[in-house]
């Protein structure tokens, strides 16, 4: 949570993996970022991302929205 916060604050800026033309020119489906190390990659609906896919951790932990939303 702590990357997606200062992404969203702008204290850092995502790289975009996918769709490689841009996030803006995604509408909806699942699209790939990567931020301070992590990979993450976000279903995005309209003008905004709706939830986390999977995230992937620098020292290669990963989670999945499945693991997220069991909590």
């Amino acid at each position: 949570m702590a990357v997606l916060r200062r992404a969203a604050d702008g204290s850092t800026r995502p790289q975009i993996v996918q769709p490689a033309n841009g996030w803006k020119h995604l509408y909806h489906g699942v699209g790939e970022f990567r931020v301070d190390g992590w990979t993450m990659e976000a279903f995005k609906r309209s003008f905004g991302m709706k939830y986390v896919q999977e995230a992937r951790a620098p020292d290669g932990r990963t989670g999945s929205y499945e693991s997220f939303a069991a909590r």
